[in-house]
């Protein structure tokens, strides 16, 4: 509204300056001695006027533009402005006349130009004011904003936690769906296999009810036996009895006969009638030996059919119970020819956990460069592992990985002057010293350490692994990591590396797939219940074959004794010559 103002006031004084010239008044002598300019120059000076006049506006739009930032410059600043403007419009006041009505009214305008100014200035000030507070109110927004974004993300991060889990539980749950499917049809198979057992134990109680049905025959035969051997008996204790009255009568006969002889010398005359007499004692002696001889053929032949009938019987129950035996045995081999399931492998495996404790250790301290650079070796390196138990002939032994133990290959620095190592089992109270151990021959990061038998009842262990009779029965296997996760993998036999068996790695280590991930040092256990053997790294295990453990002479690399000052001094040399011994073996062994 103000500038229009000015621009109607620039156009009024225009247009007063126009009507009040004496364009007809002009004296020719004035005219042509001034040359008619004195006027003009009077109009030139007030044009000139209005030209910086509208000069001064423009700088005063300008300026009006820039007011918030005129607003917030210092009061000295605004000072030196408003100086440098007086200035200008003295320096317009100088170098033109203007009359004193044009010079109210530019005052006028002036003032009413600093008055709006000033008015300008408060309300920037008041907008500054509230734009400061504005910038308050939106530093508190900015500072809600923040704590809500880092809300956000704490909500997001536990949104990821949460898909994460949940996609966990999905791959937990599709491999546990996985797992039942192949218990269905494993059950499936052994239902059908359980049938057929059914079938060949229902052919073996027929056959053993009448080996039974024979044995009662024989049974009752043998007590009609025993019965008629009682019969016999008691007529053999008859003859005897009549036998010995016999016999008492032939002493009485005797008696009678030396009476009699006595008789004869004395009595002669009677010696016809005592002669009939003794003749007659001497006939019924010998009917009565000749009872008793067929008494005695009577006794002998009968033990002799006892005896063979006895043998019979004998013949009879030992073959009964040998087809039992048979049909047993067949009943077992079939029941161990059927896979047992990974989760009662693993159930089993948890009660015959021990933990065995090795340490090595030295006083005199050792250093090695490394990045040319010198660093001082531990003097003392812990090993704590979880090995699996076999039962051998001579000893229990226990097996683990070399890496699982203070024997790594990486401890081949010199000095070691102490080892020292127990098994514990159940309770802390449960321990067993280590006397010695050894290195599988051919494959030195499997360590083996024996233990007396009588350490099963120490530790508490109920049921220590034999070693697979047939490693290559079944083409799966169950693998236990660290004696907590375990799962089923499948293997192949390798005809270039008969003592080891390659088992089937999942692609990038399963990180798209549900398979058990197998790795170094894991204990791997048959589909019968047998020990396999143990990972010597991620992709094959080591076949442990009956008898090794057992062969002290041909089955070991070499031996560390505990208590063996010379055994332990040598531990570095021994560790390095398997580390070379490792390195010669090709690339995926190694």
């Amino acid at each position: 509204m103000n500038k229009t103002l000015l621009l109607m006031l620039i156009d009024f004084l225009l247009l007063h300056i126009i009507h009040d010239s004496p364009w007809t008044k002009v004296d020719k002598h004035d005219a042509r001695a001034g040359g008619g300019t004195q006027t003009y120059a009077q109009h030139a000076d007030e044009l000139q006027f209005v030209r910086l006049r509208l000069r001064e506006e423009q700088k005063d739009r300008e300026s009006v533009q820039q007011q918030l930032a005129f607003t917030r410059s210092s009061d000295a600043d605004r000072q030196k402005k408003f100086a440098d403007l007086q200035q200008k419009l003295k320096t317009a006041q100088e170098s033109s006349s203007i009359s004193t009505e044009a010079q109210k009214e530019i005052d006028r305008q002036r003032l009413v130009a600093l008055k709006d100014a000033n008015d300008r200035r408060e309300l920037l000030e008041t907008k500054v004011r509230e734009i400061v507070e504005g910038q308050k109110h939106m530093s508190g927004l900015t500072n809600e904003v923040r704590l809500l974004s880092e809300k956000t993300l704490k909500l997001e991060g536990e949104n990821r936690v949460l898909v994460g889990d949940r996609s966990r539980l999905e791959s937990d749950n599709n491999r546990l769906k996985g797992d039942n499917t192949r218990l269905a049809d494993s059950n499936n198979l052994a239902q059908t296999q359980i049938g057929d057992l059914k079938v060949n134990l229902t052919a073996s109680n027929t056959k053993l009810g009448n080996a039974l049905s024979q044995a009662d025959g024989l049974d009752k035969a043998n007590k009609t036996l025993t019965g008629q051997l009682g019969q016999a008996q008691t007529q053999i204790g008859d003859l005897r009895v009549n036998l010995t009255a016999s016999n008492t009568k032939l002493g009485n006969a005797l008696s009678q006969a030396d009476g009699l002889n006595q008789q004869l010398t004395a009595e002669k005359q009677n010696s016809a009638g005592l002669q009939g007499s003794l003749t007659k004692s001497q006939t019924d002696l010998a009917s009565e030996s000749t009872r008793r001889t067929g008494a005695e053929a009577n006794f002998v032949r009968e033990v002799k059919v006892n005896e063979s009938l006895r043998t019979e019987i004998k013949k009879t129950l030992d073959s009964t119970e040998a087809m039992s035996i048979a049909a047993r045995q067949k009943l077992e081999d079939l029941a161990r020819a059927q896979p047992i399931s990974p989760n009662r492998l693993f159930t089993e495996f948890l009660p015959n956990r021990v933990k065995l404790q090795m340490q090595l250790s030295r006083t005199k301290p050792v250093v090695v460069f490394q990045g040319n650079k010198p660093v001082e070796l531990p003097r003392e390196v812990n090993g704590v592992a979880q090995p699996v138990l076999v039962e051998g002939s001579q000893y229990l032994y226990a097996l683990i990985h070399v890496n699982d133990s203070p024997f790594q290959f990486g401890n081949g620095a010199a000095g070691w002057e102490k080892a020292s190592g127990a098994f514990v089992g159940r309770t802390p109270q449960q321990q067993v010293p280590v006397a010695w151990l050894g290195f599988i021959k051919d494959e030195p990061r499997v360590i083996v350490v024996p233990l007396h038998k009588g350490s099963k009842a120490v530790l508490g262990v109920d049921k220590p692994y034999s070693l697979a009779k047939e490693p290559e029965k079944y083409a799966e296997a169950l693998i236990i990591h660290k004696g907590q996760d375990y799962g089923v993998v499948e293997f192949k036999v390798d005809p270039k590396k008969p003592n080891y068996v390659r088992m089937d790695k999942p692609l990038l280590g399963g990180l798209f797939s549900r398979k058990f991930n197998p790795s170094e040092g894991d204990i791997v256990l048959s589909r019968a219940g047998e020990l396999l053997g143990i990972m010597v790294n991620d992709k094959y295990c080591l076949v442990l074959r009956e008898g090794v453990l057992d062969d002290t002479k041909n089955g070991y690399s070499d031996f560390v004794v505990f208590n063996d000052k010379t055994s332990i001094g040598t531990i570095s040399s021994k560790l390095q010559s398997f580390s070379q011994a490792i390195q010669r073996k090709p690339g995926d062994l190694q």
